[in-house]
């Protein structure tokens, strides 16, 4: 799919080596997921945004503009420059190791889980169907949350395709009840494993983890320009927030150039991209880091 305004076909496109060349399209792989696989994660997900905002002042997700201003004035002085960086491929593929990078924090953060699991129980499990067991429960949230493997069932009718093992078939009826009289899902639906990619809604992998993941690469470019824990608030050097794969880095004018070559050395940018030059308010190219 594309976003609004990207063009998928121009008068000039062409297929060159089984892509599409010609046109300003940036097709993404975008998955909506299913009923029982999303519920229980944006349940967990309202409950910790609390805690992950205490733990990372800079999570501005889900804030109010006037709560943003206030966050950021009281943690920056009025010469303070910003870097505005925009990730991308957050919404489709990514290396799988970036997805991951988020994991750490996940089992930092299972006791918080659990805890919610234990006073939802009742709640949760009609989406899980796996009985009462907390312990249960609890592996497979948990799983899920660092999930970076999705199935994905297109509907192709008279597809003919071979047997399905034991395991896809039970996904299959778990997630599509509404076919349970097709003996034979196969013949009319393609199955696919796909890894490192995000399926569109998921808790942790969407904004969630996009945010996360966000902090962490910019934390990174920090600590390689030399800043230790950039993380830790009125450090007098860096504030960063982020909100999905949209960063700004405030940083003292002492920083500034270190953290630029930074971006440039340590992330990947498009021809096209731009960031402000805090020195001179200008658009400048190939300055944009990218996720």
């Amino acid at each position: 799919m594309n976003k609004t305004g990207e063009t998928y076909l121009g008068s000039d496109f062409r297929i060159e080596n089984g892509f599409i060349e010609g046109t300003s399209a940036r097709p993404r792989l975008v998955c909506a997921s299913t009923y029982y696989g999303n519920g229980p994660l944006h349940a967990i997900q309202n409950q910790l945004f609390p805690l992950l905002k205490a733990m990372f002042p800079g999570f501005i997700q889900a804030m109010s503009p006037s709560e943003i201003v206030r966050i950021v004035s009281s943690q920056i002085d009025d010469d303070w420059n910003v870097f505005d960086i925009d990730g991308s491929g957050f919404d489709s593929s990514q290396f799988r190791p970036l997805m991951g990078a988020d994991d750490y924090l996940w089992d930092k953060l299972e006791p918080a889980i659990k805890r919610i699991l234990d006073n939802w129980i009742d709640v949760l499990r009609p989406y899980l169907r796996l009985g009462r067991d907390p312990k249960v429960l609890l592996k497979s949230v948990m799983t899920a949350l660092k999930n970076d493997k999705f199935d994905v069932f297109v509907y192709y009718p008279d597809f003919k395709g071979p047997e399905w093992n034991t395991r896809t078939k039970s996904v299959f009826r778990r997630d599509f009840p509404q076919h349970k009289k097709n003996l034979k899902p196969w013949e009319d639906f393609v199955h696919i494993e796909l890894y490192g990619v995000t399926v569109s809604g998921h808790a942790t992998k969407t904004t969630l983890g996009g945010t996360l993941r966000s902090l962490m690469y910019a934390y990174y470019y920090c600590r390689e320009a030399g800043i230790m824990e950039p993380w830790l608030p009125s450090n007098g050097k860096v504030f960063i927030i982020a909100s999905g794969d949209d960063v700004n880095i405030f940083c003292n004018p002492k920083y500034t150039d270190a953290i630029r070559e930074s971006i440039l050395r340590n992330s990947t940018r498009t021809s096209d991209a731009t960031v402000t030059d805090p020195k001179t308010g200008l658009d400048v190219p190939n300055r944009a880091g990218c996720g």
